[in-house]
């Protein structure tokens, strides 16, 4: 399980003008997690 210092970076890029045009999007915080799901165990 992530803690809040995880979201640190995704913070502080939303919050910058180097975001400005980034919209209407997802961004998961998740470890590389939804990277994985689905593949099998030998290519992870």
């Amino acid at each position: 399980m992530g803690n809040l210092k995880d979201l640190a970076g995704t913070d502080i890029f939303i919050a910058l003008r180097s975001s400005d045009f980034v919209n209407g999007q997802v961004v998961y915080v998740d470890g590389g997690i939804l990277a994985t799901i689905g593949k099998p165990l030998n290519e992870i």
